[in-house]
């Protein structure tokens, strides 16, 4: 109950700081940066979604570690490397950066993704998390 309790707290604050974030990424980055940087601006919000996954999967990679089970802790993050590495090949040398915001946001998800499955195939419903939460 206290990880799901933890997933809970940290999704709403990761959601709340990253629209926040989307909200005011192109006054700030303008107005710090100035014009040269306008096109850093679509990267990052391709960005945002990518930053809301991997903001939990420390938990439950952590809950993994503690629980005497640490190849679950290691298993998703090779998975989401190797995902990573061919989406990079694809989208780069088709969209740019936003190619790699793109293939880090996609991986992050993946990534997520991967975790909670692994936490429904160990049939761990204490914590409450299921993949079609």
């Amino acid at each position: 109950k206290l990880t799901k309790k933890t997933l809970v707290v940290v999704s709403l604050t990761s959601l709340s700081l990253l629209a926040g974030a989307g909200l005011m990424a192109q006054p700030v980055i303008l107005f710090v940066y100035g014009e040269a940087y306008r096109g850093s601006i679509e990267p990052f919000y391709y960005l945002i979604p990518g930053v809301f996954c991997v903001s939990l999967v420390p938990l439950i990679s952590a809950f993994f570690a503690s629980s005497g089970m640490p190849r679950y802790a290691i298993i998703p993050p090779l998975l989401a490397s190797i995902i990573n590495v061919t989406l990079n090949l694809w989208l780069i040398p088709k969209l740019g950066i936003v190619g790699a915001a793109l293939s880090a946001s996609i991986t992050f998800f993946c990534y997520l993704l991967l975790a909670i499955l692994f936490l429904n195939k160990l049939n761990l419903d204490r914590l409450c998390v299921k993949a079609s939460s």
